[in-house]
C-alpha cells in the first residue's frame, strides 16, 4: 500500500487523487501526465461531487500533489521522465492496477456520493483503461491483466454498498422502535406523576445506549439543571426521532433503492 494514504489530504479526498491519476494516465499516455494535469483532473471531479466545498472544488498545494506522485515512484507504482516543471509520470502496470483497486476496494462509508464518483469514474473510464491494456499487452503479466480486468467489474462493490446500507437501516429502524417505545415509556410514567429521575432510570434499565460506558444516562440526566432534563425528556426525545431519525431511514432508503437500481444498469462491458 502506497505511502501516500497516510497524508491527511488524502483522506476524505483519496477518491479523487486515485480516479485523477487514472483520467491523466489514460488522457496524457503517450508522454506522460504532468503534476498540473493531474491537479486539474483533481480539482474537475472535486467539483462534480463534493457539494459541502466553499470554492466548488479541492483547494490543492502543489506540495500535496508532488508527494502523492512521489510515493508513486517510490512505491514503484509510476516512473517519472524530465526536470523540474516539466516532469511527466506514467504509471506502471502494476500501479495501474493498484491505484484501481484503492478506487475500487473501499470499505463502505458514507457520504455515499463518494461511491456514486467511484461508480462513474470505472464505468467512464473503462474503455480507456481498457485501450491501455492493449497498447500494453506485452507489459501486463497475465495476472495482472486478469486483476485489473476483475476491478473493472462494479457489480460486487455495488453488492457491498447494498448490504452496508441495509444493515444501517437495521440499526436505524431498531433505534427508532426503541425510540417509539421509550416514548410510551415517558408518556405512560408521566400520567402516574411519575419523576424524570425515576423515568430515566427505568429507561437505563430496559435501553441501554451507546455511551453508556463513557457515562451513563442517570449520571448524564443528573446533571443537567431540572427544567432542562425535564424537557428533554417531555419533547426533546420526540423531536430527536421526528428530525432525525426518520429523514435519516428516509435518505438511506432511497440510496438503497438508487443501488439497486443501478446494480441492474451498471457494470456490463460497454
Amino acid at each position: 500500500m502506497s505511502k501516500g494514504r497516510k497524508h491527511s489530504s488524502l483522506d476524505h479526498n483519496e477518491v479523487f487523487f486515485l480516479a485523477g491519476t487514472i483520467c491523466a494516465q489514460a488522457t496524457y499516455y503517450e508522454n506522460g501526465f504532468r503534476q498540473r494535469d493531474l491537479k486539474f483532473m483533481i480539482e474537475m471531479f472535486s467539483n462534480w461531487v463534493d457539494l459541502i466545498l466553499p470554492d466548488r472544488s479541492l483547494f490543492l498545494h502543489n506540495v500535496q500533489i508532488m508527494r502523492f506522485l512521489e510515493d508513486l515512484v517510490t512505491d514503484g507504482l509510476a516512473k517519472k521522465n524530465g526536470k523540474s516543471k516539466e516532469t511527466r509520470y506514467r504509471l506502471t502496470p502494476a500501479g495501474l492496477v493498484e491505484v484501481t483497486h484503492r478506487l475500487v476496494h473501499r470499505k463502505p462509508s458514507f457520504p455515499l456520493e463518494n461511491f456514486y464518483f467511484v461508480l462513474h469514474a470505472v464505468d467512464a473510464y473503462r474503455p480507456q483503461i481498457e485501450a491501455l491494456l492493449k497498447m500494453e499487452a506485452k507489459s501486463f503479466p497475465a495476472g495482472l491483466r486478469m486483476e485489473l480486468e476483475s476491478l473493472l467489474e462494479i457489480k460486487k462493490p455495488i453488492r457491498e454498498y447494498i448490504d452496508f446500507l441495509n444493515f444501517e437501516l437495521k440499526k436505524l429502524r431498531a433505534r427508532i422502535e426503541d425510540s417509539k417505545q421509550v416514548l410510551q415509556l415517558v408518556k405512560d410514567s408521566r400520567q402516574k406523576k411519575k419523576s424524570t429521575v425515576d423515568i430515566v432510570s427505568e429507561i437505563e434499565k430496559q435501553f441501554p445506549y451507546d455511551l453508556n460506558s463513557q457515562k451513563a444516562l442517570t449520571k448524564f440526566y443528573a446533571e443537567m439543571p431540572t427544567p432542562v432534563s425535564d424537557r428533554i425528556l417531555d419533547v426533546g426525545l420526540r423531536k430527536r426521532t421526528e428530525q432525525i431519525w426518520f429523514p435519516l431511514e428516509k435518505v438511506l432508503d432511497l440510496h438503497l433503492q438508487i443501488l439497486k437500481s443501478l446494480e441492474t444498469r451498471v457494470g456490463g462491458k460497454s
